[in-house]
């Protein structure tokens, strides 16, 4: 395996904020070992092209990349052939300039991910009664705040 192929895993695991392998590992849907291999460049065979896929999503990079250094010029062509030069949809179809995803907030995004629906629908019910309190508190500080401004003059 090329050495570019090592220098990308390391990439995408640090744009995702994977703090170790094995967390990546989780992330990308293979063992702690095998990530390890990857950054290493001990592997002795290229990583299939869902994992090449999912490698590529997670760090935010070109899947054509991510696959040519894998070795899967093939199915890089093929991606370019059929959906024109491939490169992540924030590069490609900048609409506006969001802040980046934060570690903690990719985390609870993949937690997210493994709930059941059901579950999913139960957590945002609870999360929609949060954000209405957190609103009214808010609301209820700035109005406390203009009456202190208010009794104050």
């Amino acid at each position: 395996m090329p050495i570019a192929f090592a220098q990308l895993v390391k990439q995408a695991k640090d744009t995702y904020g994977a703090e170790t392998a094995k967390t990546f590992a989780r992330v990308i849907r293979v063992s702690g070992g095998t990530v390890s291999r990857y950054l290493h460049n001990k592997t002795t065979h290229p990583p299939g092209t869902d994992v090449c896929l999912r490698i590529a999503r997670a760090g935010e990079l070109s899947p054509a990349r991510v696959l040519r250094a894998a070795g899967k010029s093939e199915v890089a062509e093929l991606l370019d052939a059929l959906y024109g030069l491939t490169v992540p949809t924030a590069v490609a179809q900048p609409r506006h300039r969001a802040r980046r995803t934060t570690p903690a907030e990719r985390r609870l995004i993949d937690q997210w991910r493994r709930f059941t629906p059901e579950y999913r629908r139960l957590a945002s019910t609870i999360m929609e009664v949060f954000l209405e309190q957190s609103l009214r508190d808010r609301s209820d500080s700035t109005l406390q705040g203009h009456a202190t401004d208010l009794t104050e003059t």
